[in-house]
């Protein structure tokens, strides 16, 4: 199915309520199949008409980061963490858009609650490669964690409905 079937399908089926579940899918299949902007309004979508649909938040952050809207991630990533501030996966896809922006003392501060929720999490290892260095300088490279360095830690995707 193309970028543009899964668009069309979404506009002429209004995929919502009960059906959120099925454009949740189409979105996510195009962001597997790279098709990033369909992915967004997918998203969109799906969390227009549920609000709650964390995995959806989630997923618009990661595809609006790979867009280099990183503005738009931040925001999309704090609307899933204000729905589900226990998910350590949430705050490491925040940092990546974070880190675009520049703002590194947040980067910093969403990893370390990553951190807290999962210590020792083999999933925030991988990502992040090292725990968060000591706050002596926080703007200075050297005293971040290695993903906060020049290289954007890669955004965890949500499949599942929570």
């Amino acid at each position: 199915m193309g970028a543009a079937t899964i668009i069309q399908r979404l506009a002429d089926n209004a995929l919502s309520g009960p059906h959120a579940n099925v454009g949740f899918q189409l979105a996510f299949d195009a962001h597997l199949s790279g098709a990033l902007d369909e992915a967004v309004v997918g998203y969109r979508g799906v969390v227009a008409d549920v609000p709650a649909h964390v995995d959806a938040w989630a997923n618009l952050s990661i595809a609006l980061q790979a867009l280099g809207r990183a503005e738009e991630a931040a925001a999309a990533g704090r609307r899933a963490l204000a729905l589900r501030p226990d998910m350590a996966e949430l705050y490491v896809n925040l940092v990546a858009a974070l880190k675009s922006l520049g703002k590194l003392g947040e980067a910093l501060d969403a990893l370390e609650r990553a951190i807290a929720l999962q210590p020792g999490s083999a999933l925030i290892s991988a990502m992040c490669c090292a725990p968060p260095a000591p706050r002596r300088r926080r703007s200075t490279p050297m005293n971040m964690p290695p993903c906060l360095r020049p290289a954007i830690s890669p955004p965890i995707l949500t499949k599942a409905w929570r």
